[in-house]
């Protein structure tokens, strides 16, 4: 298994770095506001969803992430959990939109990215710019050799 995600993050040119592993993704953990954009073919960007709030925990003696995705009109859960054998962290993703994704990957240099090939097209979430109360998070389709930016996501952690 781990050779097969090995050829599909090097094929997508996503080597997964070394320093992957079970605290990874620790940043992502908290209540965050959200606010999404989607680019439009002049190059400009559109929010593309009204503000809301995704709530990131641990769950499951702390060896899963919970993901809990609001905003008017637009709801997704997901579930991720670091796999210490293959060195990679697996995401189930579902959503009131009809989306179901299964993704993998890790640490990209300084970011943190997840890969899915379903349905049909290789697709990836980055995220980015990570600091204590903020990052950048995108989703993109590949399209040849060349990464497509479909959405993006600012990420501002909220106080408590």
């Amino acid at each position: 298994m781990l050779s097969a995600l090995m050829v599909m993050h090097t094929a997508m040119k996503t080597p997964i770095a070394a320093k992957t592993n079970e605290k990874s993704m620790d940043f992502w953990v908290g209540t965050w506001e959200v606010n999404s954009y989607t680019p439009q073919a002049d190059g400009t960007v559109i929010e593309a969803l009204k503000s809301g709030t995704n709530t990131i925990s641990k769950i499951k003696s702390n060896k899963v992430i919970h993901e809990d995705f609001r905003t008017p009109g637009f709801n997704g859960e997901s579930w991720s959990m670091y796999m210490p054998k293959d060195k990679t962290w697996r995401q189930t993703w579902v959503d009131d939109a009809g989306n179901y994704f299964v993704l993998s990957g890790g640490m990209v240099g300084d970011e943190f990215v997840l890969t899915t090939s379903y349905p049909n097209t290789i697709q990836r979430m980055r995220f980015q710019n990570i600091t204590k109360d903020s990052f950048t998070w995108l989703w993109e389709a590949k399209k040849g050799d060349e990464w497509t930016l479909s959405w993006r996501i600012e990420y501002r952690r909220m106080k408590s």
